[in-house]
């Protein structure tokens, strides 16, 4: 994928936890910021707001940068809508945007601005969020007794009703809970979120953790929770390493004072009193790992808490399969939908890779807009097939019935009656049928107004009209960027408006995280060739 400049920038593999972690931060705001990375005044922060900005080297300057290259009234920094961009003043020695000498520009985050020997970057400042993937550390332990353990197969421990005080009213609470969780849930991530909340909860843990095998058969997290932070926790990678080689679930009760343990820095250093490991199983393959800690010194985990532990695994791993294997249909779908399009690109070499780049401008717009993940596929499908409607029209598009001629807006009409008779398609027929119409109640077929248009068709109407304009002027993505900023016929949604110039200032923009058709070969550059 090319972007602006002409910097190629890959696809980014990304790990991060879900907007939604069980380990909220409240409080978090996101705002563009200057951040000064070397010289005297490394480490100044220049928060871009609604009013223009400037820099230079003297004190009444927004950002004073303390340069001899940098004049007294050097660059500006200004907004229009949620676009930034830095304007040179006339500047003695210029501003330079990735090394580029520029007049004005318009900022993504991670571009690097320089004035004088001072190099500023682009980025958006958090407010309280942390990077949850730096706080999963493995220890180097190699070897571990167990004090108990479970074999799923081999029928060790029981499950039986304690009583009064055996806590089991909760636990068949927790356990009727997960599995509402597991018939409604169709989000893996969510579904991991909300076992683990509730185990935590149950055995009143201090910290948990679950990993899942991805397609590529690498551990990967997908939920943590810690109720308490302690510098320097690590979990480890031996216990993780037994549970899942053996399939069995594994206790350490009270390893502080076990001399088992006491060699292992994991144990006794970090205060891992207490460890419960609980693979996640289903059809004899162990699809995960449930982990979760107790460090108080007057507490530590029970059988009982681990014949329960192990339960919840047993649930949750059956529940991981019928997600991952819905993934599988759904990947088969996607293979389904890219040959249809591949099809009506062939016959219209012009339009060749529209469809993909809409897909991928509304998915940015969605993630912006936080739509859930489901919601989030169904507008996937609809882009890609928005102009399905237009492999009949081109077939008819000069054929006249009685006095009346195929009208090219009848496509969506056409794109609405072909996937109609698609089972499971029901979610995407709004954003065929209405992704022509407009805010201003101008569009077609209904000639819908503001929100009475679903928000499916809103955005993907955006994205058809975004990659138009930027195939079509000169000036490319960044030209068609400020016209729909600008947004001066009303014609589009403000809201999704705003969503996609986030997009485009984070980053997201040219590989949206939760794009789930990765395997579509689409372009995405800046180029001013073959309009589509």
């Amino acid at each position: 994928m090319v972007h602006p400049r002409g910097v190629n920038r890959k696809t980014r593999a990304r790990f991060s936890m879900p907007n939604s972690s069980i380990r909220m931060i409240q409080g978090f705001s996101r705002m563009p910021v200057l951040r000064v990375k070397n010289g005297p005044d490394k480490g100044k922060v220049l928060e871009v707001v609604n009013q223009p900005l400037t820099i230079g080297r003297d004190a009444t300057e927004s950002l004073q940068v303390l340069d001899q290259g940098a004049s007294r009234r050097h660059a500006e920094i200004f907004k229009i809508g949620e676009m930034v961009f830095i304007r040179d003043l006339g500047s003695k020695n210029g501003t330079f945007v990735n090394d580029e000498r520029i007049h004005e520009e318009l900022l993504q985050l991670g571009d690097k601005v320089k004035i004088g020997t001072t190099l500023l970057a682009f980025e958006e400042g958090m407010k309280g969020e942390e990077e949850e993937q730096d706080r999963i550390v493995f220890s180097g332990v190699e070897a571990l007794e167990a004090t108990m353990e479970i074999d799923l197969h081999g029928g060790g421990g029981t499950f039986e009703t304690g009583g009064e005080d055996s806590g089991w009213g909760n636990s068949l609470r927790t356990l009727y809970a997960l599995a509402q969780a597991a018939a409604t849930e169709q989000d893996e991530k969510a579904l991991m979120e909300k076992v683990l909340s509730l185990t935590v909860e149950a055995v009143d843990a201090d910290a948990g953790y679950i990993f899942v095998r991805d397609i590529d058969g690498r551990l990967v997290p997908r939920a943590l929770l810690e109720k308490r932070e302690e510098e320097g926790r690590k979990i480890s990678r031996t216990i993780i390493k037994r549970v899942f080689k053996d399939g069995k679930s594994v206790l350490t009760s009270d390893a502080g004072s076990d001399t088992r343990f006491r060699e292992h820095q994991s144990v006794v250093m970090k205060r891992l009193q207490s460890v419960i490991c609980v693979p996640l199983t289903a059809f004899e393959k162990i699809r995960g790992v449930l982990y979760l800690h107790a460090s108080r010194l007057d507490k530590g985990f029970t059988q009982q808490d681990l014949e329960f532990v192990t339960a919840i695994g047993v649930q949750t791993g059956a529940a991981l399969a019928n997600l991952q294997s819905a993934a599988l249909q759904q990947k088969m779908m996607m293979g389904a939908v890219k040959s249809l399009i591949a099809t009506y690109e062939l016959r219209n070499p012009e339009r060749r890779g529209h469809s993909g780049r809409v897909c991928i401008w509304s998915t940015a717009i969605a993630n912006e807009l936080g739509l859930p993940v489901h919601e989030n596929r169904n507008l996937q499908l609809a882009a890609l097939l928005h102009d399905v409607g237009k492999i009949v029209a081109s077939e008819r598009s000069s054929v006249q019935t009685g006095d009346s001629v195929f009208r090219e807006q009848d496509h969506v009409l056409l794109g609405e009656e072909i996937i109609r008779n698609i089972e499971g398609m029901e979610g995407i027929l709004p954003g065929i049928k209405h992704h022509h119409e407009r805010a201003d109640g101008s569009g077609y077929p209904d000639g819908l107004a503001g929100d009475e248009i679903p928000l499916i068709a809103r955005i993907i109407g955006l994205a058809d009209r975004f990659d138009h304009l930027s195939r079509e002027m000169e000036g490319g993505i960044k030209a068609a960027l400020v016209v729909v900023g600008k947004n001066e016929e009303g014609l589009f949604h403000p809201g999704v408006v705003e969503a996609l110039l986030l997009s485009y200032r984070n980053g997201d923009l040219f590989a949206p995280p939760n794009l789930l058709l990765d395997q579509f070969e689409t372009t995405v550059d800046d180029s001013q060739d073959g309009a589509t």
